[in-house]
């Protein structure tokens, strides 16, 4: 359930770090990329907020490394949506 996911995440307003993340891998799988990189630029304001590295997190690369989701078809899913999205994004 994308929209629901999608609500979930805009509820809890960032209480958990991936939230965001989540929610914009879930907009950007439901066809919606404008809202999937307004989701992903609040996961980019909290992770930076939260974090306490000697250099700049690294956005997708911590979320990957974080997010609890097994390696199979619903993780590599996720994987392309965002990597399409912030591919996008650059441009």
């Amino acid at each position: 359930d994308l929209e629901g996911c999608i609500d979930l995440a805009t509820r809890a307003d960032g209480a958990i770090v991936l939230g965001h993340a989540y929610a914009a891998a879930a907009a950007a799988l439901a066809g919606d990329p404008d809202r999937a990189l307004l989701l992903w630029s609040r996961f980019e304001a909290d992770l930076a907020r939260r974090w306490h590295g000697a250099a700049p997190p690294r956005p997708l690369e911590w979320f990957l490394a974080a997010t609890p989701l097994q390696t199979g078809p619903v993780r590599e899913r996720m994987i392309a949506a965002l990597s399409a999205l912030l591919c996008q994004q650059v441009r």
